[in-house]
């Protein structure tokens, strides 16, 4: 699942919930937290990370992850957009 495709299941879900706006995210918000919890569980969310670009012959951040992955950050971004006063910004903030 991509980086995108969360964003777009996650924003989904706050709109049939009714949830404010606060609770929608932007690729940018997933990026950063998938950072973030990378550098406390590097085996989990690390894993796949890296992709090997054959034109480039150089490495490149993946924005895609596992539905594990996938399914982990999303519930970790909802826990901390619910309980966290500094996560609860709007996308447009």
């Amino acid at each position: 699942m991509s980086e995108k495709d969360l964003v777009t299941v996650l924003n989904s879900a706050a709109n049939q919930l009714h949830s404010p706006e606060f609770a929608k995210v932007t690729e940018t918000q997933v990026r950063l937290a998938r950072f973030t919890m990378m550098t406390l569980n590097p085996h989990f969310l690390g894993a796949g990370i890296l992709r090997f670009d054959a034109a480039t012959g150089q490495y490149q951040i993946s924005n895609e992850m596992s539905p594990l992955q996938a399914i982990f950050l999303g519930q970790t971004l909802m826990d901390n957009k619910f309980l966290s006063e500094k996560f609860q910004i709007t996308p447009a903030e």
